[in-house]
């Protein structure tokens, strides 16, 4: 299995002017056999008005599916970690 792990920056854009919020994450990309597989976690906790914001985009965005049941959107498999 191959690994790499790396600093980034997760970033919502209205368009391409328009910033609407970004972090810093850490980002862990693995290979195997299965395919690729990829996490990120926050560097930083968030906290007040910067959670409430996450939430708000991490629901909208079409490519985060269901935090409450862990099921990714609509048409994408879902990988194993």
């Amino acid at each position: 299995m191959d690994r790499c792990e790396g600093p980034a920056r997760l970033e919502w854009w209205a368009n391409r002017h328009t910033c609407l919020a970004s972090v810093d994450v850490r980002v862990t990309v693995t290979a195997d056999d299965s395919g690729w597989h990829t996490t990120a976690s926050l560097v930083s906790p968030l906290t007040g008005e910067d959670r409430e914001g996450w939430d708000l985009l991490m629901t909208a965005s079409p490519y985060c599916g269901d935090r409450r049941t862990r099921q990714p959107p609509p048409g994408r498999k879902r990988t194993r970690r």
